[in-house]
């Protein structure tokens, strides 16, 4: 056995070597990634989180919800000079032979917006009374012509709200918030083309023929 120790005693520096030297990159890798985690952490917490709730009120009387709000929330550090934009579109999405999806600008879901100027909390509500019955009626009238036309097409309310504010830091951010799910700028890049190309239809006072119409023109 000794001698056996002795002429293996190389081999075994070698393996210890390797093996402590591999425990120590381990170690090393597992503090580096606790230091990456906490230096996200940290900017997480010094920079602002915003969120996006959409509520629906029950009318009493009718027992239907057709009116709904959208409240806007910092729950992270403060935001100064915050502006908030939003804007409404009709997503129609074609079915059959030759699907297509057509995207249309239209306003007056929301009618009103309550700023609070606030740094944290509560920042902003968007109101429009009604709005949620108005979408309704569009979406029953739309499954009469698809019946009548022998054809399946979806109208889809699309909400893109763009929050600019600016840090701690001093520098001005905008983040785009597309149905209440923070996207890049990138994968919503048709939608603010379009709100600059387009003039937006009245969503009060359009019908779904008249909807149809005009994404047929695009």
């Amino acid at each position: 056995m000794k001698k056996f120790l002795e002429k293996n005693k190389i081999y075994f520096d070698i393996v210890s070597s390797v093996m402590f030297g591999a425990a120590a990159l381990f170690i090393s890798l597992a503090s580096y990634n606790l230091s990456k985690e906490q230096l996200e952490i940290s900017k997480v917490s010094t920079r602002p989180h915003f969120y996006i709730d959409k509520v629906l009120y029950k009318n009493p009387e009718t027992k239907e919800y057709n009116d709904s709000e959208m409240n806007i929330y910092n729950a992270g550090a403060p935001a100064y000079n915050i502006d908030i934009v939003h804007y409404e579109f009709i997503e129609v999405q074609y079915y059959g032979k030759d699907p297509m999806t057509k995207l249309l600008l239209v306003s007056g879901y929301y009618l009103g917006q309550i700023n609070n100027y606030t740094p944290n909390g509560l920042i902003s509500t968007l109101k429009g009374p009604g709005n949620n019955g108005v979408m309704a009626a569009l979406d029953f009238r739309s499954l009469d012509i698809a019946k009548s036309r022998d054809e399946y097409f979806e109208l889809k309310l699309k909400l893109l709200v763009a929050i600019t504010y600016s840090g701690n830091n001093g520098e001005s951010t905008t983040e785009y918030y597309l149905d209440q799910k923070q996207v890049s700028r990138s994968s919503v890049e048709s939608m603010i083309t379009a709100s600059k190309e387009q003039f937006p239809i009245y969503l009060r006072e359009t019908t779904v023929e008249s909807i149809l119409t005009a994404t047929n023109e695009k």
